[in-house]
């Protein structure tokens, strides 16, 4: 096993195996990407603009605009705003003989500057960030009828560990955290965006804790859109509790077609308390 290194959020490897629900629809592209994920190794790393494959609780927590906070040293904004000046084209000593008159003597302009720099923030975040969604488990109710739906997709489980290919491609793999307190985000201190938006990736409100989500976000070195993954990953493939004969069909023909081929489960409800068992498929 890779050695632990220390990261932003929890620094825990993920469990052996994640999971990830997955619609097979025939509208839109839903079934398309679980296609490619049993037939060609495909992942979907999508970005905060595509809603049509992003997480609801993003798509709110994103098209808002998240709490902003400006304390910050004098130093610290003087800092800033010079940099922004300079990347406009503006001479480093005018610029900061301009700032450093601006922070000083004319809060109204400096108002104005920090709301530049939120909208900077805001708009470096879907330019710049993908996101790949995993959860820990793979019999919660919520989860079934939310993102495979309601029971007639299916649920794939991706081994992270046993080769050190799987670990390598889990190795960005956090945990995300649920709270109540709404930290905000400073634009000072964090200026690229990018501290701010691990934040706001990792972060969720204790309403979704059920989830127990690990994400993959990543800083856009590669654009969005599919990302291969390493053969033999995925460690099984569960059918939903309501797919129809037709998909299941479809399934079994894309999972024989996988290396391995992974095991095929079934979920089923259990009458006397309602749970949903995980049973040989």
């Amino acid at each position: 096993m890779s050695k632990k290194s220390k990261r932003p959020g929890n620094p825990l490897r993920p469990p052996p195996v994640l999971y990830k629900y997955r619609s097979l629809a025939r509208d839109g592209k839903e079934r398309e990407y679980t296609a490619k994920i049993l037939t060609a190794n495909e992942l979907y790393f999508a970005s905060p603009g595509d809603w049509s494959a992003f997480p609801e609780d993003l798509k709110d927590k994103l098209d808002g605009r998240p709490e902003a906070s400006y304390r910050a040293r004098p130093s610290q904004k003087i800092r800033f705003h010079t940099d922004v000046l300079v990347s406009k084209g503006w001479r480093r000593e005018v610029a900061h003989k301009a700032v450093t008159e601006l922070v000083h003597n004319d809060q109204a302009a400096l108002a104005r500057l920090e709301q530049e720099a939120a909208e900077r923030v805001r708009t470096w975040v879907p330019a710049n960030v993908r996101v790949l969604c995993f959860s820990e488990v793979k019999s919660n109710r919520k989860m079934w009828e939310k993102y495979a739906d309601s029971h007639r997709g299916i649920c794939i489980g991706f081994q992270t560990e046993g080769a050190p290919e799987y670990e390598k491609f889990f190795q960005n793999a956090y945990r995300v955290g649920y709270t109540d307190r709404k930290r905000p985000v400073n634009y000072y201190r964090e200026p690229t965006g990018e501290v701010n938006a691990r934040r706001a990736f990792f972060e969720k409100g204790s309403e979704w804790a059920y989830e127990k989500e690990w994400r993959m976000v990543e800083t856009r070195a590669r654009p969005v859109g599919t990302e291969i993954f390493p053969k033999g990953m995925i460690s099984c493939v569960i059918l939903g509790a309501a797919i129809s004969s037709e998909d299941e069909a479809q399934v079994r023909q894309w999972v024989a077609r996988h290396p391995g081929p992974p095991a095929i489960q079934r979920v089923r409800f259990e009458p006397a308390t309602g749970r949903l068992l995980i049973c040989p498929g």
